[in-house]
């Protein structure tokens, strides 16, 4: 049987006039590394967002690392999972290490002049 990392069960959210989610289910197991793909607006953003903690779902539930979230990207990031955006214009002048230094918690962080030994080592 396989141990899950994350588990959202029928998650919904919904913003004024927009239904952004409607009841995913989506879980991952430790070690397995998923892509989720899809048009501008199909809700991949918003997935994650709730994954993540930024924001909490209308219906549903997020499970992670065994806890059940209800928001708040810390307790996410402290159970590891963080967000690295994908979108240059949010962080436009980093690298990919610099990037990815920003998505770990500040604990976990290496010294700046090793985030890109680091970096390569995750990916």
């Amino acid at each position: 049987m396989k141990t899950l990392s994350l588990e959202l069960k029928g998650v919904s959210k919904y913003f004024p006039g927009v239904r952004a989610l409607d009841k995913v289910s989506f879980d991952v197991a430790a070690g397995e590394i998923h892509g989720l793909v899809g048009e501008n607006g199909a809700g991949k953003s918003t997935l994650m967002g709730v994954a993540s903690g930024a924001l909490i779902p209308t219906e549903g539930e997020v499970i992670l690392a065994g806890t059940r979230l209800n928001g708040g990207t810390e307790t996410a990031r402290d159970l590891g999972l963080a967000i690295v955006r994908q979108e240059p214009s949010l962080m436009p002048d980093l690298t990919v290490a610099e990037n990815m230094y920003v998505g770990l918690p500040p604990e976990q962080r290496p010294s700046p002049a090793r985030a890109s030994r680091v970096t390569d080592d995750i990916l």
